[in-house]
């Protein structure tokens, strides 16, 4: 159930998460996406609340300049990912149909992977 996934278990998911999503080819160094010898993005250190993580966006080659952050949160029952402030190193039109649905669909699966396989309960259908 989301409502028990702690801030922690968020954090070291996520990172657990990266490498098996991507089939290995995003790797995870030094709280750093890296493609090879490329750093993609390079996040900070995590900020864990009970029920949530959240870590600033310092740089990498896909990040135009250190700014915002990405985080994941129990909320009401769901688990919800956000990213606020990231300015990308493409222009937004070329982002958004390059990179944006990648990190979406990651993102989904990410949360999908914490929740686990069962779907929240919910009303029983009628016989």
């Amino acid at each position: 159930m989301p409502g028990t996934v702690s801030g922690r278990t968020l954090r070291d998911s996520f990172w657990a998460d990266i490498q098996t999503l991507t089939l290995g080819i995003v790797r995870v160094h030094d709280s750093s996406l890296r493609l090879g010898p490329l750093e993609l993005i390079r996040l900070g250190p995590a900020k864990v609340t009970r029920n949530a993580v959240q870590w600033p966006i310092e740089g990498g080659l896909m990040a135009r300049l250190p700014g915002g952050h990405l985080r994941f949160e129990a909320l009401y029952g769901r688990l919800v990912a956000s990213v606020e402030g990231y300015r990308p190193l493409l222009p937004r039109a070329l982002y958004v149909v390059t990179q944006l649905p990648i990190h979406q669909l990651w993102t989904r699966l990410h949360l999908l992977r914490v929740r686990g396989r069962q779907p929240a309960p919910g009303v029983p259908a009628d016989p």
